[in-house]
């Protein structure tokens, strides 16, 4: 919803803004008055950014004097951006296997990897997550070539600063790519083959400042509009090591091949993890095939996703935040994919790979419609909230708990503000609005449902929301 709106502010107006407060004490002025427009400082602007430059960079010309240009829609301009990021994802993984393993198997991994759900997910979502890992990827591309010949490929660690300062400023976890690049600055005699002994010279290392300088950008932002760069207070962990260690083995256990939940629990991943190795084994075996050797590329993302993940786990034990979740370790878990695909692969013959490839594809496409299929039949949860309110009816404000929930749901376009601590909202006069309260079992929500019950009458509910009708008299 954030993303969205920064990005359809940007596209329309030049400025990232969006009309829903961050918290509750940001949603009035000092005079008290209700604030419609605040600056995007939530997150990193990198992805509102690059939704906004698809949508002008698509724009069609209308016959309005007053508007020369439409932008496109910012949800097709974020499927472009996902069908853009995912494309050079697999590019990158292909690049990576083709000189560690040869072309067929490069291809095969690629073609598996790009349609494993969890891939998809994560490249079919409204979120940054796709993005980052396309330019995560390009980074890791950037400092392969650079280790493959230090000496001769002196503009590859300065494109891999551009790429890191780039994810900065898409996802603030952007920062543990640097100590990867320092790594292949301080160490290349680890990654690089013994047969070439060249080092990078001083300027090339100089790469390493280049990537911290630009992704700070956004923090000078932040400093521009709040007057911080750091604004937000974060509590430390509530969890202790091992749990958070506990909850890091689930995500990755999470982001392994499943079949959409066809099959409930780890039964899922269990089934298609063994379909794929079935689909390996059965395969006859050639000894000799994949004799590349160029494994910088594997030892660079094996480090970046060492890195990530410790860095991950540090800052899930040093702060609070939402929780680990296989869309957050998607850089550290699709390395791990990816050699697993290649290391099955590489000695399965030529003729092989393609049985397996067509297979993969096959067995996941199947299962992904019928996954959707069984998704429709289920429930539909965004039916309910199509006729909470006209989106058209101008000055309809709507008071949530969990706007994001409700705006992705009902495509609402009116600025959202928040529930007050407690009783209901008060309106002026001939006013309307819509209260949306999560369903969550603490004293304080008991105590704003029975305000709201009795101050409104409820228009719709499910097992996560209730919404109430509200009239100003």
């Amino acid at each position: 919803m954030q993303y969205y709106a920064a990005a359809t502010a940007l596209a329309a107006h030049g400025t990232l803004a969006v009309p829903i407060a961050c918290s509750a004490h940001e949603q009035f002025d000092a005079a008290g008055r209700l604030v419609t427009s605040h600056p995007f400082v939530l997150w990193p602007p990198g992805y509102p950014m690059a939704l906004a430059f698809v949508s002008r960079l698509l724009a069609v010309p209308t016959f309005s004097s007053a508007e020369v240009l439409r932008g496109t829609d910012i949800a097709t301009a974020a499927a472009v951006v996902n069908f853009v990021a995912l494309s050079l994802t697999l590019l990158a993984v292909a690049w990576l296997v083709d000189r560690a393993a040869g072309p067929v198997t490069a291809l095969s991994v690629a073609t598996l990897f790009g349609v494993l759900p969890v891939v998809q997910d994560v490249f079919r979502m409204g979120l940054s997550e796709g993005l980052f890992v396309a330019l995560c990827a390009l980074s890791l591309v950037a400092l392969t070539w650079w280790m493959e010949d230090p000496a001769r490929h002196t503009l590859a660690p300065w494109g891999a600063a551009l790429a890191i300062g780039a994810a900065m400023h898409v996802r603030y976890t952007g920062v543990f790519l640097v100590p990867v690049h320092v790594a292949c600055a301080l160490s290349p005699s680890r990654l690089s083959r013994p047969s070439s002994p060249s080092r990078p010279s001083r300027l090339s290392r100089l790469s390493c400042l280049a990537g911290p300088l630009l992704g700070s950008g956004f923090l000078w932002y932040r400093l521009a509009t709040l007057g911080c760069m750091f604004c937000e207070s974060r509590l430390p962990s509530m969890q202790s090591f091992v749990l958070n260690v506990r909850d890091l083995g689930i995500a990755m256990a999470k982001s392994l091949p499943a079949v959409y939940d066809l099959v409930p629990g780890p039964l899922d991943v269990a089934v298609s993890l063994g379909l794929l190795a079935a689909i390996v084994l059965l395969q006859r075996r050639d000894r000799d095939a994949g004799t590349s050797s160029r494994l910088e590329g594997l030892y660079v993302a094996a480090t970046c996703a060492l890195v990530y993940l410790v860095g991950m786990l540090a800052l899930r034990t040093v702060v609070e935040f939402n929780s680990l979740d296989p869309r957050l370790i998607a850089p550290a878990a699709f390395v791990a994919l990816v050699v697993g695909l290649s290391v099955a692969l590489k000695h399965v013959t030529r003729v092989g790979q393609w049985r397996a490839m067509a297979c993969g594809v096959v067995m996941f496409t199947i299962a992904g419609v019928a996954s959707d299929r069984l998704d429709l039949a289920r429930t539909d949860r965004t039916k309910h909230w199509r006729m909470l309110s006209d989106p058209s009816m101008p000055a309809v404000p709507l008071f949530t708990s969990d706007g994001s929930i409700l705006q992705v749901q009902i495509g609402y376009n009116a600025p959202i503000y928040y529930l007050p601590v407690s009783g209901a909202p008060s309106l002026m006069a001939g006013e309307h609005a819509v209260a949306i309260l999560s369903r969550s079992a603490t004293l304080q929500t008991e105590a704003q449902v029975r305000a709201l019950d009795a101050a409104a009458p409820r228009i719709a509910e499910n097992e996560e929301i209730i919404a109430w009708e509200l009239n100003g008299r």
